[in-house]
């Protein structure tokens, strides 16, 4: 919700916030990801309908442009922005699925891999999960300011994540 409030003040626009993880751990691109979290303004948007569809990686395209870059350690293009969604050609989100009109509830999103900001060896590339921001109004994020704010908390998040899918396995 912190962060919810945070991205609502530095956009002026209604946001919303989820965490998404991969059902295996550690993202791949034949998985599936379902939400860990949400802010609590938006939790209606868990659905019935929306938990049953397979949200797979290469079905949405902002996780399968940060796989890529992940992949190519293009460190400096992580996070994944879209400002105008109901204008982009060839945009794919499972999530349309789970509205009658297929139509999202946003129009800019900003979506950031749970990776840690330095990374030492090759299992610090491993993407723990996705920081996935929308707001309601198109051209709302701007790189150098929210891509900031929200790798930093990938960042906080990425050990408790490893402690987290250690846990699990265990």
């Amino acid at each position: 919700d912190n962060l919810k409030i945070i991205f609502d003040k530095t956009t002026k626009t209604k946001c919303s916030v989820s965490i998404k993880v991969p059902q295996s751990g550690t993202v791949n691109a034949n998985d599936t990801v379902e939400n860990l979290c949400r802010d609590t303004d938006h939790s209606t948007r868990d659905t019935d309908t929306y938990k049953s569809i397979n949200h797979t990686i290469i079905g949405n395209s902002g996780f399968t442009f940060i796989l890529h870059q992940v992949q190519a350690r293009d460190e400096d293009n992580f996070h994944y922005i879209n400002t105008n969604i109901s204008q982009t050609s060839n945009y794919q989100n499972t999530s349309k699925q789970a509205y009658s009109n297929g139509k999202l509830p946003y129009e800019s999103e900003l979506i950031y891999p749970i990776v840690p900001i330095h990374r030492t060896c090759n299992d610090d590339y491993r993407i723990w999960g996705f920081i996935c921001i929308d707001c309601d109004k198109p051209y709302q994020f701007r790189v150098k300011y929210e891509k900031a704010i929200v790798e930093g908390v990938a960042d906080g998040l990425h050990d408790i994540m490893m402690a987290r899918h250690s846990f699990k396995t265990q």
